[in-house]
This record gives structure tokens, C-alpha cells and sequence, in this order.
């Protein structure tokens, strides 16, 4: 408790103290790094109430801050409009009616309040704040970091056995662990300050994808050489934490980006592929323990963790659906949100009788909890912002819209990883994925107000040479005569 304690004091002042005298949009890199860095476990419990996590509490000196001091600081110019307020007031209008009929009422209305402070709150507070994309790369710098040290922590703890995780309060056996009865084991695993690897995993997939993007506009060879080591030690986790997920995730993103990106990144993707491709023959173990892990997936038996885990998520899709269509109410607004394990769901894999205690996908999560009202909502307001980044690309010129291109890839690979694993409330992913929202909506909207105002200054500059040029004819005119 008391390393815990002194950590937040250490974050609060700084927040608190940069926030009063720079600004509040010069503390948001440090918020996230913060929101990035620590795990979950760094929580002071308040018994009946709920757990006072360090990013929670950013979360909550931030909007102090914001309602303090962020409207009064109109220096630079912001966004004037807050996108996604109406999907977001519909989605949480939607969860509030689910969480009237939940079947876990004091449950539901506390992930109802932690999702909407967090998450959205989050959101609103990075997207009236920023206002010039140089705090958008700084933020973007920021998540790289965070990751780049949980790289380093994830190093030590698979060539060492020692996890940072143990200097906080123990975590026990996951949920999907007790519905399986079995134990994953994570000894040579990286998990970082993350929950779980797979978790890790993902947000190093998103990290190497954001990574590329900071490298190919670096200009500082200092920056060159952090994000390089970045990237490696990164790709070196990657591979540590022997999950599928989040390996199919960032092979998403590079043929995304080598179909798509006709930058510098293409050069940088050879280089890699170089690089694995020399591994795995320097050391044939690498390649073998790549082709075990794929065979695994497809063996289902008691004997095959691998396997067994990859059907749970199968089956797990047909029990929901079955549970939903016991009642057709539940099939509109679900069963309360936090509801599944209280479901007592019961399917079957290799002949045997599996309670489902955990829920291996977020989407799924979402219609059990809130129906397929609350998931369509849900799916509407997380791809919105997907679907803006894309149009941002289309519609900026080169070199401006890579980034918005990078941003589209995070949040596609996200939303991927999410057919897998419950990630969108566990762990630090959750801030990760609205902090890139916000930083995208902000860069398209202040790169397309630049574009504007250079096409009117461009208008305005032509007008002018062609006025001018009327005038010398007349002048010449009346010199003539």
C-alpha cells in the first residue's frame, strides 16, 4: 500500500503542478504515459465503494484541472465542435437501460459509471484540450515510452523470472483459468506491467505500428536511434509473450501499411522482415516454437492448452447467442453489464462440461451485456472514429494523412484483438484506445482547418496578382494615351 501511495502523490503533484503553470495540455504526454505505464494492481481499495487506481486518479485531476482552468485557456485555437457526443450520449442512455433490468444491479452500475468517468470523461478532456498536432506527436512519443519501459520490464522478467508485478498486491488465477480448470502457466512469458501477456501483446502491436510511423518523420538522429531500439526491444516482447493474437494483429497492420503507405515505411519494412527472417535462421528454435504454437491451435484436447483456449472462444459465441435468445427483452438490453459470469453459461469442448466464467471477447461482452441494441450503439461509436481517420487520409495531402493512415491501423488491429480477448476494460488498453481516438479526431480536424486556410490564403493571394495585374494594364493604357 504505501509504495502505492507514494506513486501517486508523485504523479498527482507533477500533473498538479504543470497543469497550474504551463497549461493543462502540456501534462497530457505524461498522463499518458502514466495511463500506459502502471498496472491496474497500482490501486488503494476503498471497501463498499470501489478501487482507486493511478489512472483513475490522473482521471480525475485532469477534469479538476479542465474545469479549473482548461476553459479559461483559449491561447490557441481548439476544435469548436466535441465529435461523438451524440453517439456517446445514445450509448450510454442504452446502458443505463440495460443496467435497470440487470440482474446484477450494484455490479452494473459500477462498471456503468467506471466505462462512461473513464473512458469518455478521458476522451472529452484530450479532445477540448489539444489544440496543435506538436502535443499530438508528444503524446503518441509518450505511448512508445510507456511501452518501451514495460519492454525493458518484460525483458527482465523472461531472461530473469522476476516481474515487476510482485512489488504490487497479488492478482490471482484469471477467470478464464477457473472456467477452464486449468492453469496458464506465464513462467517465460513477457506480461510487463500488464494483466496478462496477450494483453501486453496488443498494446505492443499498436505501439510497433505508432513506432514506424514516429521514425519515418523523425528528424533528430537521437530520436532515430530511441525509436529503434524501441522497435526492436518491442518485437523482442512481442514474441516473448507467445500470444496469436496480438503476432496476427501486427501482421494486419504491416500489409495494411505496405498497401497502403507510400512514405519511408516500406524501406523500414524490409528491414524487419530482413531481421526475422535472419533469426529464425540463426536460431531454428525461434521457427519451431512459431510452428508448435500454430499446430497447438488446431488440436482440441485436454492435453492442448493452446487448443483448448482457441475452441473456448468458439463455443463461447454459441452459448451467448443461446443465452440471449432465451428472452427476446434480453436480446434488446442484455443482462446488465458485468453480468457474464453471474450467467452461470455451461457449453462443451473435447466432450467435456466447461462453465463459462470469462468472457474471451469484447464484442461478445457487449451484446450478453447490453444487447444487440447496446452492441450495435457500441460497434457505431468505436468505429466512427475508424471511419473518420480513413476519410482523413483520403482527403489530406502527403505527407500529413500518414499519420491519420497510422491511427486507422491502431484502432482496426484493436478492434481485431478484441474478437479474442476482453480488452476494452481490462488492463490498460481501455485508455490506450480512447486517447488514440481523441488524438485523431483532433490531428484530422486541425490538418483540415490548416488545408483551408491555405487553399483561402492561396484564393486570397491569387486575387490579389490578378488585381494587380488589371491595374498595371490600366496604368500602361493611360500612359499611352
Amino acid at each position: 500500500m504505501a509504495p502505492i501511495v507514494v506513486i501517486d502523490i508523485i504523479v498527482v503533484a507533477f500533473i498538479v503542478g504543470v497543469g497550474v503553470t504551463k497549461g493543462i495540455e502540456k501534462v497530457l504526454p505524461f498522463a499518458t504515459f502514466v495511463c500506459l505505464l502502471l498496472p491496474r494492481l497500482s490501486r488503494i481499495e476503498l471497501p463498499g465503494l470501489f478501487d482507486l487506481s493511478t489512472q483513475r486518479l490522473v482521471v480525475v485531476v485532469l477534469a479538476l484541472l479542465y474545469l479549473v482552468s482548461g476553459k479559461r485557456d483559449t491561447g490557441s485555437p481548439r476544435i469548436a465542435k466535441t465529435p461523438l457526443k451524440w453517439l456517446m450520449a445514445a450509448q450510454v442512455v442504452w446502458a443505463v437501460i440495460s443496467t435497470a433490468n440487470s440482474i446484477v444491479p450494484a455490479d452494473s452500475i459500477k462498471k456503468l459509471l467506471a466505462e462512461v468517468f473513464e473512458y469518455y470523461c478521458l476522451y472529452l478532456i484530450y479532445v477540448k484540450t489539444i489544440s496543435s498536432v506538436q502535443t499530438i506527436y508528444r503524446i503518441l512519443y509518450a505511448m512508445v515510452s510507456a511501452l518501451f519501459v514495460c519492454s525493458i520490464f518484460g525483458a527482465v522478467e523472461v531472461y530473469t523470472g522476476w516481474s515487476v508485478l510482485s512489488l504490487f498486491p497479488s492478482r490471482g488465477m484469471s477467470q478464464l483459468e477457473l472456467a477452464l480448470g486449468v492453469t496458464f502457466s506465464t513462467e517465460g512469458r513477457a506480461g510487463s506491467t500488464f494483466p496478462h501477456p496477450i494483453l501486453f501483446g496488443a498494446a505492443l502491436a499498436i505501439a510497433i505500428t505508432l513506432a514506424f510511423h514516429l521514425v519515418s518523420v523523425a528528424e533528430s538522429g537521437k530520436r532515430k536511434a530511441f525509436l529503434w531500439v524501441a522497435i526492436v526491444l518491442m518485437f523482442l516482447n512481442l514474441y516473448k509473450t507467445i500470444s496469436r493474437g496480438p503476432w496476427l494483429g501486427l501482421i494486419i497492420a504491416f500489409i495494411l501499411l505496405l498497401l497502403l503507405n507510400r512514405g519511408k515505411l516500406l524501406r523500414y519494412q524490409l528491414v524487419i522482415v530482413m531481421l526475422a527472417v535472419s533469426v529464425m535462421v540463426i536460431r531454428p528454435g525461434v521457427y519451431h516454437t512459431i510452428r508448435n504454437l500454430y499446430d497447438a491451435t488446431f488440436v482440441v484436447d485436454m492435453n492442448s492448452i493452446k487448443g483448448l483456449s482457441a475452441e473456448y472462444r468458439f463455443e463461447l459465441r454459441r452459448v451467448a447467442q443461446e443465452a440471449l435468445a432465451r428472452d427476446f427483452r434480453r436480446e434488446l438490453w442484455g443482462y446488465g453489464m458485468g453480468s457474464f459470469v453471474d450467467l452461470d453459461l455451461v457449453g462443451e469442448m473435447a466432450g467435456h462440461q466447461f462453465r463459462f466464467l470469462s468472457c474471451e471477447s469484447a464484442w461478445i461482452g457487449f451484446a450478453i451485456e447490453t444487447g444487440y441494441v447496446g452492441l450495435a450503439l457500441i460497434a457505431c461509436l468505436l468505429l466512427a472514429p475508424a471511419i473518420m481517420a480513413w476519410r482523413d487520409f483520403r482527403r489530406l495531402p502527403a505527407p500529413e494523412r500518414y499519420l491519420s493512415l497510422s491511427l486507422f491501423i491502431c484502432m482496426v488491429v484493436y478492434y481485431f484483438m478484441m474478437l479474442s480477448v476482453d480488452m476494452y476494460a481490462w488492463g490498460q488498453e481501455g485508455y490506450m484506445l480512447w486517447i488514440l481516438i481523441a488524438s485523431s479526431i483532433v490531428y484530422g480536424k486541425l490538418k483540415q482547418r490548416e488545408v483551408e486556410k491555405g487553399s483561402m490564403l492561396a484564393g486570397l493571394g491569387d486575387h490579389r496578382g490578378t488585381e494587380g495585374n488589371h491595374r498595371k494594364e490600366l496604368n500602361g493604357r493611360t500612359h499611352q494615351g
